[in-house]
């Protein structure tokens, strides 16, 4: 049976990714071998350093564990010892000092890590783990079934996903709230895109919660599937219910965590995050570029100050493009795309397991590529052309480290704009070459 065009271009996506994560495997094991320094994301340090070096810093499971009621399985316990004894994420003490805390979690992310604390109390620390790989597998699977694409084009694009380099280092890292909150953002996306209005509100709410910057979105919610204020202003009241309804039941399971805390353990962050240089790891995003140039550049400029300039910059083309699909001159894989793009310019650490959420604009290039009459008489679409770029946007590019910074990973961002502009120029028609 031959194959369709579109099945060639996941295919093409594939080999892409799989191509440049052996180049990253093979920079990492010239630099073993040669001692200089090279990136990969598979960090032995920090196996699933941010599923339990989180858990483990809160005061209810650090006293279990030192009274003996909680012990570390076998074959996870030289990994949890060593997060036990040196704790990365510091209680209501580390407010006083400066140092980075637990508390700059929102409070929904809060409310769920104590959840979890509890579900590896009664249940042990593997198996609680176990179902949350399951699940991350599984939604990602649903998700693809809500698309329009075909079923071998849906598994294919599955294989692209789960051997991707943000997929991976989720997995890797164990930052699975920042994996559910992309999850979360893809059922509401795509079940808006097809009418589920009611509960793509209430999942992009979740989402919002879990990662604010996720608002990059909220357009969608007045243009699809018609156009209605009501929605955008209903998902922002109810995200705000959750807010202050998760705020309460953590305060009530965790009475350190308050408002006071979080906003003080947010500021924290900021310093050591935003303004200072713990940030440049493993970080796409446009603040980050700039950030880098002034520190090789030795340029003294104030780094707050260029934050509040690039806000400015991003909420101007958030608006420039709401304006551009309010004029009907834009595709839906358009419209995600130039949304997602806007989350690298407004965010100013977007760690590179966030870049998973390319994944969006790819589906919905993709179902474009399939509905075309004219994609099979031409070599690309500029749907297809959207969708490899996402592929790219999903590769390891961290070959090189220079000052804690991967320096390659930075071109995604001249990438990303380079499509964004070139979907802004040719808008009116989804352009064949």
């Amino acid at each position: 049976m031959p194959k369709s065009k579109t099945t060639k271009l996941i295919i093409g996506g594939i080999l892409i990714i799989f191509c440049l994560s052996a180049i990253n495997a093979l920079f990492y094991s010239i630099g073993y071998a040669f001692s200089f320094k090279t990136g990969t994301y598979i960090v032995t340090g920090d196996y699933m350093a941010d599923l339990f070096k989180i858990a483990l810093s809160y005061p209810k499971m650090r006293d279990l564990i030192q009274s003996g009621a909680v012990t570390f399985p076998t074959a996870l316990a030289p990994l949890l010892e060593v997060y036990y004894k040196y704790v990365a994420y510091h209680g209501v003490e580390g407010l006083a000092t400066g140092q980075l805390t637990h508390f700059h979690l929102p409070p929904l992310t809060t409310f769920f890590v104590l959840l979890l604390i509890d579900a590896f109390v009664l249940m042990g620390f593997i198996f609680p783990t176990l179902i949350l790989l399951f699940l991350t597998f599984f939604l990602t699977i649903w998700v693809l079934k809500l698309s329009t694409l075909k079923t071998l084009d849906r598994y294919l694009l599955f294989v692209a996903i789960i051997f991707s380099y943000p997929f991976i280092f989720f997995l890797q890292r164990g930052n699975f709230i920042g994996f559910f909150s992309f999850i979360f953002t893809a059922f509401a996306v795509v079940g808006l895109s097809r009418g589920a209005i009611i509960s793509s509100i209430i999942l992009m709410a979740v989402a919002v919660n879990i990662r604010p910057n996720l608002l990059v979105f909220l357009p969608l919610f007045y243009f699809w599937p018609y156009r209605a204020l009501s929605r955008p202003f209903a998902l922002m009241i109810l995200a705000t219910i959750i807010f202050f309804i998760a705020e309460y039941f953590t305060n009530q399971s965790y009475q350190d965590y308050t408002l006071s805390h979080f906003l003080q353990g947010l500021e924290i962050y900021k310093v050591m995050y935003i303004i200072g240089d713990w940030g440049f790891g493993y970080n796409t995003s446009v603040y980050s570029l700039f950030k880098f140039a002034f520190k090789i550049l030795d340029i003294r400029v104030s780094l707050e100050r260029t934050l509040v300039i690039i806000s400015i910059i991003s909420a101007i083309t958030m608006l420039f493009i709401i304006k551009m699909f309010n004029e009907g001159t834009m595709t839906k894989s358009a419209f995600v795309f130039l949304l997602t793009f806007v989350s690298l310019l407004g965010t100013p650490v977007l760690a590179d397991y966030h870049l998973l959420i390319f994944v969006l604009p790819g589906i919905f290039a993709l179902e474009e590529c399939e509905n075309s009459r004219n994609f099979e008489n031409y070599p690309i679409s500029l749907s297809g052309m959207t969708f490899i770029t996402c592929c790219v946007m999903l590769c390891p590019l961290n070959y090189i480290s220079y000052h804690g910074l991967y320096v390659l990973t930075l071109l995604k961002i001249p990438i990303a704009l380079a499509m964004s502009i070139l979907l802004v120029r040719h808008r009116d028609e989804n352009v064949m070459i």
